[in-house]
């Protein structure tokens, strides 16, 4: 029992692990833009309180929404996916 336990901790340590990387790598794509939190929110037509969560790991996007973010951001789906994964500097925009 203690090891499923502690399985599952580390499961939910990745899982917010990768929140994370996908929030930093939404707020990345964000500031390269020179873009307000605010102005982005306008463009995808969610609120501010929202894009926030999603930059702060609290939140996951769906696909379609992520999908959106890269294209506002002007950043390909592909450098969206390597910075969510730690691989910034091995996709090209």
């Amino acid at each position: 029992m203690a090891t499923i336990q502690a399985k599952l901790r580390k499961i939910g340590r990745s899982i917010v692990e990768r929140n994370t990387n996908l929030g930093a790598a939404i707020t990345a794509a964000r500031l390269k833009c020179r873009i307000t939190q605010q102005e982005l929110a306008d463009r995808l037509g969610i609120s501010v309180r929202t894009l926030g969560r999603y930059e702060a790991g609290l939140r996951v996007p769906q696909a379609s929404m992520l999908m959106a973010i890269s294209r506002e951001t002007r950043m390909s789906n592909a450098k969206l996916l390597a910075m969510i994964n730690g691989d910034e500097g091995t996709v090209g925009d």
